[in-house]
């Protein structure tokens, strides 16, 4: 009898699995044989699973925001008030900041290989964003646009953890995240309130 093979589970273990050779070698100058030598599989496999680099790239990026939000969504219950909530992404952000940074750095490496912006694995990536955005506001109970300035503010943080010796300082970034969070609507754009 014919093995069964759940093809949806199979990619998602693709993805992960793909994760840390792209980490390691980058967007740019990562070869899809390069990718399937790393997994132990055919580069036909991978073409099984996604259409071309871009194809599984963009899904890479599509499956890190969503585990993203999921260990989030777990690590920050809804009944929590806002500061606990802020101190909870902040130790997220500091337990996982390796992933996060080689996640941004991959990204803005994929970015830099297309084209033009307006690519379509750059608009899915800009939706994959977005869902992030919105789950951040939602659990955090703030506006999307505040979520924006938040995973902003994250992203700068974590990449200046990786040039500064002085490393990723979690009170530091509670500090600031609760202030961010806090401006009041009425404070004048461009101007600290």
């Amino acid at each position: 009898m014919p093995k069964v093979v759940d093809h949806e589970a199979y990619r998602e273990e693709l993805l992960r699995a793909s994760f840390e050779i792209v980490a390691k070698v980058g967007y740019g100058t990562l070869s899809m044989k390069q990718l399937a030598q790393s997994m132990n599989i055919s580069v036909g496999l991978i073409y099984h699973y996604f259409k071309n680099k871009e194809d599984w790239f963009v899904s890479l990026v599509v499956h890190f925001s969503k585990e993203t939000f999921d260990r989030i969504r777990k690590g920050i219950p809804r009944e929590s008030g806002r500061l606990e909530k802020i101190r909870l992404l902040a130790l997220e952000m500091e337990r996982n900041r390796d992933l996060y940074a080689s996640m941004i750095r991959v990204t803005t490496d994929f970015s830099r290989m297309q084209q033009q912006g307006n690519s379509p694995g750059m608009f899915q990536i800009g939706m994959a964003l977005s869902y992030l955005y919105e789950q951040i506001a939602l659990r955090l109970e703030i506006d999307e646009r505040q979520a924006r300035a938040l995973v902003s503010y994250l992203a700068g943080a974590i990449l200046a953890a990786r040039l500064d010796p002085r490393g990723f300082d979690t009170g530091e970034c509670i500090h600031f995240m609760h202030k961010l969070l806090d401006v009041p609507e009425s404070a004048p754009t461009g101007e600290p309130a």
